[in-house]
């Protein structure tokens, strides 16, 4: 797509790994903010942390203060080294000053399988997959990882609600372009997106689980990018964070 001819016919689209990917591996045959630019970011799926019951905390303050006490007690289950879960973890134990033990696994399914057998003991999920869990008792949430709140969870406050202004998490989809398509083609296509957005049966279908249907402008979605980007690579520097390769 980075080499595509820049006229809108060719198209990318992606999760929010794209800023993990762009962090985190040197060697990339493009530049992920040169040569490629936001579209529109199509959807956000908000997410939780989420602790084992034998974990005694049942929110955010209890947990910090757990992990406090409690240096490297806390298994914190990942979906791989340098993924996503992976960062969102460092950053949110390096801004509280605690010390968690990072287990990394090849994907969420076999994490989860070891946080209901209590091997592991924290993880983020998105709601779709936490609230079975939580339903069922074998998990619990314990703070919001987005910037909103959900009405999933009524009154549970999110990171960004106590102590760490800026930290917001959440997976999303997006579509980008060649980054040498002409402004008005991709107002184009970021308008025609958004009007899916704003479908009330689009959005009643989606809002199930969670999922916030977006529809934003090109230069919103290339903000998030950004800003996302830098902030992974920030982390990536300071804590040595090494991508797994398989």
């Amino acid at each position: 797509v980075a080499k595509a001819a820049p006229d809108g016919h060719t198209l990318l689209v992606v999760t929010s790994g794209y800023s993990i990917t762009a962090a985190t591996y040197r060697d990339l045959p493009y530049d992920p903010l040169r040569d490629l630019t936001g579209v529109t970011m199509t959807l956000k799926r908000p997410t939780v942390l989420m602790v084992h019951p034998s974990v005694p905390a049942a929110n955010y303050e209890e947990y910090v203060a757990y992990a406090r006490a409690n240096p490297g007690r806390i298994n914190f289950g990942t979906s791989g080294a340098g993924g996503l879960y992976h960062l969102m973890g460092t950053w949110l134990h390096s801004e509280t000053k605690t010390q968690v033990t990072f287990v990394h696994y090849k994907g969420a399914a076999p994490m989860f399988v070891d946080m209901v057998a209590g091997r592991v003991q924290a993880s983020p999920a998105s709601l779709f997959n936490a609230l079975p869990y939580v339903k069922a008792g074998k998990m619990r949430a314990v703070v919001i990882l987005s910037r909103e709140r959900s009405p999933f969870f009524p009154g549970m406050k999110t990171v960004a609600e106590q102590g760490i202004p800026d930290y917001e998490y959440a997976a999303w989809g997006g579509v980008l372009a060649p980054a040498a398509v002409p402004a008005a083609i991709l107002n184009r296509l970021a308008g025609e997106t958004a009007r899916y957005a704003r479908d009330p049966a689009m959005v009643a279908q989606y809002s199930a689980d969670g999922t916030v249907l977006v529809g934003s402008t090109p230069a919103e979605f290339q903000k998030v990018l950004v800003a996302e980007i830098t902030r992974w690579r920030r982390l990536v520097n300071e804590n040595g964070i090494q991508p797994e390769l398989e």
